[in-house]
């Protein structure tokens, strides 16, 4: 009588060994996808974040003195896994007069105001837009 020596045969290391490395290939294969994530998601925050400091600044103007357009290229330096990038925002700021139903245009309070950014990207130019509607205060505006 044969007495069996108990653990793993050489196939079954191999197969296990295949298994292992089908699986960590798969692993590697997310992350470049994943950085690539996180790097365009860096570019994004930044647009919503100028976007929201200009439609900021814009709805704090008076009525009278808001501007209906202005551009702006705003340059902004990164850094990640010690690599500096450039990457120059071009930010545009409409403001047009809104009138309801019935309401001369003249008479109106109502502004629209429209924040859009934009960046290079390797395959196409991302963008950020921002839209709002400002009623000017009749008390405000009389005085």
């Amino acid at each position: 009588m044969r007495v069996r020596k108990r653990g793993f045969s050489l196939i079954e290391v191999l197969i296990a060994m295949v298994v292992l490395a089908v699986a960590f290939l798969a692993l590697i294969q997310v992350f470049p996808s994943a950085y690539l994530t996180v790097y365009r998601s860096k570019d994004q925050l930044v647009a919503v974040q100028l976007a929201q400091c200009y439609m900021d600044e814009t709805r704090a103007i008076p009525y009278a003195q808001m501007a209906s357009s202005a551009q702006y290229d705003i340059p902004v330096e990164s850094v990640m896994n010690d690599v500096t990038t450039s990457v120059t925002f071009h930010v545009v700021v409409d403001v047009s007069p809104v009138s309801p139903a019935g309401v001369p245009l003249a008479d109106s309070d109502l502004a629209r105001i429209r924040v859009l950014v934009q960046w290079p990207q390797k395959s196409a130019s991302g963008f950020v837009m921002l839209r709002s509607v400002r009623a000017e205060s009749s008390r405000l505006r009389d005085s």
